[in-house]
């Protein structure tokens, strides 16, 4: 998995990126129903494809949202922060004193449980939801 941004970037919005694929790596693959067992998945891909709406008029294909991305590079983290600073502590908590995790580990496609607290976990949740993002196909 990518680690630099300009990997991310790229990967992000090679032709083909499908945002269920990278649901999964952070453990909302069966999580984000309207009537589920955690609102804040189900809100949080709600946000997410309102975002993607939103780029999709103002960038109109993979390429220039690339394009915007290579030349700022803050413009990834504006993307992503406002989402996931809104419901990432309610998906990804520690377990602990905020409550039991409410994501599921599977062995091989959601190997631990992620923490948003965590700056390496928190790292991997803005790199899989700009993958979500950039899913904009036009």
């Amino acid at each position: 998995m990518a680690t630099d941004i300009a990997a991310l970037i790229n990967e992000a919005t090679r032709y083909g990126t499908q945002a269920r694929k990278y649901t999964g790596r952070i453990g909302l693959l069966n999580l984000t129903k309207k009537n589920g067992d955690v609102p804040a998945a189900w809100h949080l891909w709600v946000a997410t494809e309102e975002k993607v709406k939103q780029i999709a008029t103002q960038y109109k294909s993979r390429e220039s949202i690339k394009t915007a991305l290579e030349s700022q590079h803050s413009l990834l983290y504006e993307i992503t922060d406002s989402l996931l600073v809104d419901y990432g502590p309610k998906i990804w908590n520690d377990g602990g004193k905020e409550g039991t995790f409410v994501t599921k580990v599977d062995k091989n496609l959601y190997p631990k449980h992620l923490v948003y607290k965590n700056i390496k976990d928190k790292l991997m949740l803005v790199y899989i939801q700009i993958h979500s993002i950039c899913k904009v196909s036009c």
